[in-house]
């Protein structure tokens, strides 16, 4: 569990790249301290080049980098007097869109559009992805070549005994490409590579892993998590009334489960903490088995 590493985080130096109070929030309940330093990514990737979840990856993706190139390139030279002025070992980045019928929604910018949007969604299901970032430095002393070498035959990974209960690509239709080798659908011991055992041990077929232009040897782990969320019937009053609140306005979607919205909610299939913008159980099991790898 993320809790026994909770010692040794705290003594690293970890930014946010995201200015979301909730995914703030969601990261500070488990007692992981950080900075946040929110990325200034315009987020303007064409829709039509990408499936949602191709999309919502690289845009997570994305939102890491901006803040790799910008704020450590502007330490570059500086002498590292406290804790504050050391580089992160690790920075987290995500982007939630809400989709239906393959179809991205983001962020409403009127009154109008969050009325269409919330109208779209009313009494049926659709689903909610999060893309999520890890770039990570020193921290687990992992390498491209460490995760993409076959492990020796007598290898059972770092999370042999993890029990993952569901998939978050069990609902999916579209799997983002991913610049590694994909995992075959029986791998023989003497052939899996860490990165494949990662993916079988976490249910975890979209994890992807690549190398950092700004810092060589830096590690980029990316994979998405979906939720399936069902909306109850609504009314055009109920509707007006909701989108007359201000909740609709600076969340994907247009709604937050989390406030007003989750009484316009009937059921969810998936991780409640995705869906207010970051799945937490995925991101603590994958930092957990990179962490204890060192074990190994």
């Amino acid at each position: 569990m993320l809790i026994h590493h909770l010692d040794r985080l705290n003594r690293e130096v970890i930014w946010l790249a995201s200015g979301s109070p909730r995914r703030r929030e969601i990261l500070e309940q488990v007692g992981l301290r950080f900075r946040v330093t929110a990325s200034d990514y315009a987020e303007d990737l064409d829709k039509c080049l990408y499936t949602p979840a191709e999309y919502v990856v690289e845009t997570g993706r994305r939102k890491v980098l901006s803040v790799v190139q910008q704020q450590l390139a502007s330490r570059t030279g500086e002498a590292a007097s406290s804790s504050t002025d050391r580089p992160p070992s690790l920075i987290i980045g995500a982007d939630t869109v809400v989709v239906r019928d393959e179809h991205i929604l983001e962020k409403p910018h009127s009154p109008s559009e969050a009325h269409d949007m919330i109208r779209s969604l009313s009494g049926r299901s659709h689903v909610v992805m999060t893309g999520v970032t890890l770039w990570i430095h020193g921290l687990t002393g992992l390498s491209i070549a460490a995760l993409t070498t076959p492990l020796p035959s007598t290898s059972t990974g770092p999370c042999s005994s993890s029990s993952p209960t569901s998939s978050s690509s069990s609902n999916t239709t579209s799997t983002p490409a991913t610049t590694t080798t994909s995992t075959p659908a029986a791998v023989s011991s003497t052939s899996m590579t860490l990165l494949q055992q990662l993916r079988a041990d976490l249910c975890l077929d979209n994890l992807q892993v690549t190398a950092c232009e700004d810092q060589p040897d830096a590690v980029v782990f990316s994979f998405y998590e979906q939720t399936r969320v069902c909306f109850a019937q609504l009314g055009d009053d109920e509707i007006a009334a909701y989108c007359a609140s201000e909740e609709p306005y600076d969340k994907a979607g247009g709604y937050g489960y989390q406030g007003i919205a989750g009484c316009l909610i009937t059921e969810i299939q998936g991780c409640y903490f995705n869906v207010v913008g970051f799945p937490l159980n995925r991101f603590a099991r994958l930092l957990d088995c990179l962490l204890r790898h060192q074990k190994y």
